[in-house]
């Protein structure tokens, strides 16, 4: 008999019961990764993920939130300057050297890595993506894989009715990275993500 699983309000990854996360952890792992892959896709550096941006709803529903620092690139190697992150989270090369340049993708890889490890600490022997969680946890940044790349041999882990993965903006954040200003305040994109609809939805235009 399938276990019954509850949450009663949306939490943040990090407040939810290591009991629930060693039950729904493979297949939420699953929708993370397909999230930030699909930011990544647009050319979007979350550059903040770690467990208090991932917020898990009563139905298991995954959503990445604040994208406050977020940055939109004009390629997926693109450079820019400046410490952005939260320490701990942020990716080593950022931790070495605060005011230098960094990809903003590459640092995503990086801090995507220590979420699966996260999660997988809570799985235990049984987490589905150890071997992706370590190649996005190389010091290197060239040698950690783009996730379009790490996911399309992975196996697909979800739950019964696999809720869809929506990514919202945290509520008063602004996204500095839009540069479209106000010629479309409301942009939403939806693409198949295997067992259901990945939805993303930005409010665009900036002050």
């Amino acid at each position: 008999m399938e276990k019954l699983i509850v949450l009663r309000r949306e939490q943040v990854l990090g407040t939810v019961a290591i009991s629930v996360l060693k039950t729904v952890g493979n297949p939420l792992a699953f929708q993370f990764l397909e999230g930030v892959r699909f930011l990544h896709h647009h050319k979007v550096a979350h550059l903040d993920l770690k467990p208090a941006n991932v917020v898990i709803t009563a139905t298991k529903q995954l959503k990445l939130i604040d994208f406050s620092i977020s940055v939109m690139l004009p390629e997926l190697e693109s450079w820019i300057v400046g410490y952005r992150g939260t320490e701990g989270w942020a990716a080593p090369e950022l931790e070495h050297d605060p005011d230098g340049e960094f990809q903003p993708i590459r640092a995503d890889l990086w801090s995507s890595g220590r979420v699966l490890q996260y999660l997988s600490e809570c799985v235990g022997g049984k987490f589905a993506y150890a071997n992706i969680m370590r190649q996005l946890l190389n010091n290197n940044p060239q040698e950690r894989p783009h996730l379009s790349e790490t996911t399309q041999n992975v196996p697909m882990v979800k739950l019964s009715r696999g809720p869809p993965v929506e990514m919202v903006k945290k509520e008063g954040a602004k996204r500095k990275c839009v540069q479209q200003g106000r010629q479309r305040q409301r942009q939403t994109t939806q693409y198949s993500a295997g067992f259901g609809v990945v939805q993303i939805t930005t409010h665009v235009g900036v002050e």
